[in-house]
């Protein structure tokens, strides 16, 4: 029997050879994932209810061990794994992911990234008393470098399009092989609060923002800078959003005008 298992992440990679300079890059340009000291990983067996793992070790890396206190692993069956664990996710076959609710704090900055960011191990069996999980992401990381026409505290940053194209809502099966993602809810938009980040005229703001996994390739989208007073727009090409990977998109943006309809 296995009390204690290693959960190792990986890195989003950076489609089309993109690189970065922020402090949460490394292995060539990736950015890693870092365990945090009270999180808590849900462990599925291949026969039933899942298992909360909290951390034992390991915070601040990529790899953290994880103790199941008095469950244990038994080396004849099958496991999944995923975060973030909550208790009502009982079957493992509907786990909700939702895009809503994103914050950046601070341009360039990625600390406030992983609330988001739903990963998932593939299978794995116990032996010689190890386990060993290796997560994927279930969503892609978009980087958007954006010049400001004018001094601004800025507030919100949305990408939209004419259509719904937006899987904001989704469920992931992880009894599934491979993993199943179920589109719930649809959107034109998907939005990121922001704090603490202001710019000067013609000066550059770097944000990043979850994305669910779709194809938008082609795709003309609307990425909107708001402020309290002013919105700023410039017309982007989407990419097919691949899950686990980064994409970067950079544009210089315009005042947005709004037209007068003379209403009361």
């Amino acid at each position: 029997d296995v009390k204690h298992v290693s959960m190792n992440v990986a890195d989003f990679e950076w489609a089309d050879g993109e690189q970065t300079r922020t402090t949460a890059v490394n292995n060539g340009g990736s950015i890693s994932f870092r365990w945090s000291a009270k999180d808590t990983v849900g462990i599925f067996p291949d026969k039933g209810d899942q298992v909360s793992f909290p951390i034992e070790e390991g915070a601040g890396t990529g790899t953290a061990v994880f103790n199941g206190g008095g469950w244990a692993l038994k080396s004849q069956s099958t496991y999944v794994a995923y975060y973030p664990y909550n208790y009502d996710n009982r079957t493992g076959e509907a786990i909700p992911m939702t895009y809503k609710g994103q914050t950046q704090v601070g341009n360039d900055n990625l600390d406030n990234l992983t609330k988001c960011d739903y990963i998932v191990s593939s299978i794995s069996t116990p032996s010689n008393g190890e386990a060993s999980f290796q997560f994927k992401h279930m969503g892609a990381l978009a980087r958007f470098v954006l010049t400001v026409p004018e001094a601004a505290t800025l507030t919100e940053f949305t990408l939209s399009s004419e259509d719904e194209v937006f899987p904001v809502g989704q469920t992931v099966n992880v009894r599934t092989n491979p993993i199943a993602i179920t589109n719930k809810k649809m959107s034109k938009t998907i939005s990121m609060s922001l704090s603490g980040i202001s710019a000067s005229a013609g000066s550059t703001v770097t944000l990043y923002m979850l994305l669910p996994a779709v194809n938008l390739n082609a795709q003309n989208l609307t990425a909107t800078l708001a402020s309290a007073t002013s919105e700023y727009t410039a017309t982007i090409t989407g990419k097919n959003y691949e899950s686990g990977k980064a994409y970067s998109h950079i544009a210089t943006l315009s005042l947005h005008e709004y037209v007068d309809l003379g209403l009361p």
